[in-house]
């Protein structure tokens, strides 16, 4: 076995240049959108799907199959505005919340490219913290835009933030896909603890991480100062959980 390690930023722009000839997707991101864009690829092009995710002492993963029926996005139909979803910088995770997903999405891994039985379409769920677990049959959803009617927005680019370098190495300008209404006194009350943050007039609030400076406005958009397009990126997805 080959491993090929890849270091850069997953978009529409890139993805079929990577994953064209894959036979399996296993999710390991941080982010929906990266999500949501695997699951376009993964419906278009017939090929099988794990997802996995964790928070807190919380995880979740589902084996999506190869006919994309259902998919991911059956099982999370509403793309989120950013802000509204928790994230690992606020809540924190539990190393075994992540161990255990892991290895269901590898036992998943196996049974595909052993020719078994995985559970496609299937939901395993789990709480370290009240060892309570159990298993959910996700339905395919009539009028998902992926698997149903074959609209593909997020493969298509439709979806992405606009990210541009601005005047001045390494800083960064993101402006949301979505318009949204950020709360900044809650995003300075998460992050205050953490790093160095100030609420700016009611206006932005800036959150200093090491040496990345990250000021964010009401409407979503950010300022970033970040040595490459994908860290600026990463950077917000921490904060905004998208």
């Amino acid at each position: 076995m080959e491993i090929k390690a890849i270091v850069d930023d997953l978009n529409s722009k890139n993805i079929c240049s990577y994953l064209n000839g894959s036979c399996l997707l296993i999710d390991c991101t941080d982010n929906m959108h990266t999500r949501y864009l695997l699951n376009d690829f993964s419906v278009k092009n017939r090929i099988p799907f794990i997802y996995g995710g964790a928070i807190s002492f919380e995880g979740m993963s589902a084996m999506f199959p190869p006919n994309g029926k259902p998919c991911f996005r059956c099982l999370f139909p509403k793309t989120l505005k950013p802000g509204s979803l928790e994230t690992c910088e606020t809540r924190g995770v539990s190393p075994d919340a992540v161990e255990k997903t892991a290895c269901y999405q590898f036992n998943q891994a196996v049974k595909v490219l052993e020719s078994k039985k995985p559970d496609f379409g299937k939901l395993f769920y789990f709480k370290c913290d009240n060892k309570k677990s159990g298993i959910a049959k996700i339905r395919q959803n009539g009028k998902c835009p992926a698997c149903a009617k074959h609209i593909y927005s997020f493969l298509a680019g439709k979806n992405e933030h606009d990210c541009i370098e601005l005047c001045g190495r390494g800083q960064w300008q993101i402006i949301p896909a979505r318009s949204c209404i950020l709360n900044l006194n809650r995003i300075k009350s998460e992050f205050g603890s953490k790093y160095k943050t100030k609420l700016i007039s009611g206006v932005l609030v800036h959150i200093e991480i090491q040496k990345n400076k990250i000021s964010i406005f009401k409407n979503g958009r950010a300022l970033i100062s970040a040595g490459t397009k994908a860290e600026a990126k990463s950077l917000y997805s921490r904060i905004l959980g998208d």
